[in-house]
């Protein structure tokens, strides 16, 4: 503990050093905050990070013990382990997101929760179901949880909430077109348009973070779809308006996803249509060039967009 007289002296140290260099109180103080501040968030990073990879290890621990001793568990035992597992973690996470310090640890419980329960509920069909079309079971599954999320949501107001009732529902959505004998390409068509639907409403409220993976994932169904659907048709060419229109939407979405997905679609179709019709052709390595040139000018296009308006 330092006497009077030191911490006198070492003030007057610091006020010969402050002169010396111009310095004021308040960037001696705004200095001391700051490098509190710093340290505060090494500290959060560190224990966040360990914190993750305990969960992990914790994880992968749990399903390799599992998958080793799966054959030699009952019924009932296999069910503890997957349907019960899930309906911990999920009590968990919600009590960690009602309690100020240990909301972090809600997301990866969460997230353990939605992939052991559906597993959990198939496992109990699997053992106690006397067969049929085992898409009814997914219907069921798919449902189950989405309405679980949805109503959890509706409570608690979390994104990782909002994201596993997006992928439920997306989920349940596909698994029911496909129950219905909904071609592959229509269904990637209906379930990429709920995405995108989904998308634009949620990057309008406070949970638009999520957003980005579904619009990524839902333009590249609903492209891919088109893609399928216009080449039946013969109309194929009408997929490069599809494309520009997507450009268009990820500048009104601000979205970095969709403009990838947009100019990998533009690409896809000036490749597949150079190979189509110039492959056999004396001026194919003259359409080599004109294609090596096509991708610099959309890329620069690309990059343009996204510094003047999605930046």
């Amino acid at each position: 503990m330092a006497t009077d007289n030191e911490r006198q002296e070492a003030l007057g140290q610091i006020a010969e050093i402050a002169r010396q260099h111009r310095l004021t109180a308040r960037d001696i103080a705004t200095f001391m905050v700051e490098g509190r501040e710093a340290s505060q968030r090494r500290s959060e990073i560190l224990t966040r990070l360990f914190a993750y990879l305990g969960g992990i290890f914790v994880f992968a621990g749990l399903c390799i013990y599992t998958g080793m001793q799966w054959s030699s568990l009952n019924p009932y035992a296999r069910i503890v382990i997957t349907l019960g597992t899930g309906l911990v973690a999920y009590v968990l996470g919600v009590l960690c997101l009602r309690d100020q310090r240990y909301q972090r640890a809600a997301t990866p419980l969460l997230l353990i929760a939605g992939l052991f329960q559906p597993a959990g509920m198939m496992v109990t069909i699997n053992e106690f179901s006397s067969g049929g079309d085992p898409r009814l079971a997914f219907l069921w599954v798919f449902g189950i949880m989405a309405v679980q999320m949805a109503l959890t949501f509706w409570r608690e107001q979390r994104g990782v909430l909002l994201f596993l009732l997006l992928l439920y529902g997306s989920s349940w959505l596909g698994v029911a077109f496909d129950w219905l004998e909904a071609e592959g390409e229509w269904t990637a068509l209906l379930v990429g348009f709920f995405m995108l639907a989904m998308s634009w409403a949620i990057s309008r409220t406070r949970f638009h973070a999520v957003a980005g993976i579904w619009y990524f994932l839902g333009s590249a169904l609903f492209l891919a779809g088109s893609w399928t659907v216009l080449d039946d048709w013969n109309l194929l060419e009408l997929f490069v308006a599809l494309a520009a229109f997507f450009v268009y939407l990820s500048v009104a979405a601000r979205s970095r996803a969709l403009l990838l997905n947009a100019v990998l679609a533009l690409l896809a179709f000036i490749g597949y249509y150079t190979a189509e019709y110039f492959a056999d052709s004396t001026v194919w390595p003259l359409g080599l060039l004109i294609m090596g040139a096509v991708l610099v000018a959309m890329s620069r296009f690309a990059l343009g967009i996204n510094r003047r308006y999605l930046k």
